[in-house]
């Protein structure tokens, strides 16, 4: 029952109109003070999530969601979007070189674990570093 009242009231259904709902529904009884109580213990699951459930965020390089996140998310790790990467990237290189450049650098995100990005993006960095520094 718990369960129900809680997704209830995160789908925005207020306190008030919860206690209507179950009661219309499955006959039983709820006050809004007991909904509110049952709902108050989504602030411990809120704040570890918070904490441990969320490892790292992608962003899109904006500096104000950045800002954000540092203060909503302070503990937790944020990384470029690959495609805002990829997309800067391309607005830099000369046209003859977009394609090719870009399809090695796709294979550095692309790579199966940390030895094969770190040998990828080496790889990649050897051949573009000196053509397009």
């Amino acid at each position: 029952m718990d369960d129900w009242i809680r997704d209830l009231f995160i789908s925005g259904v207020s306190t008030r109109d919860v206690s209507w709902v179950m009661d219309s529904l499955l006959k039983v009884e709820v006050s809004p003070s007991e909904v509110s109580v049952i709902a108050r213990a989504l602030d411990n699951q809120v704040c570890a999530y918070h904490r441990r459930g969320l490892r790292m965020i992608i962003i899109d390089g904006g500096k104000g969601l950045k800002a954000a996140l540092d203060t909503v998310y302070p503990y937790v790790r944020h990384q470029r979007c690959w495609v805002h990467k990829l997309r800067n990237l391309a607005n830099k290189l000369p046209v003859r070189y977009r394609d090719e450049c870009l399809k090695g650098a796709r294979k550095i995100y692309l790579a199966a674990n940390k030895r094969e990005v770190i040998k990828c993006f080496k790889v990649w960095k050897r051949k573009w570093g000196k053509l397009v520094p």
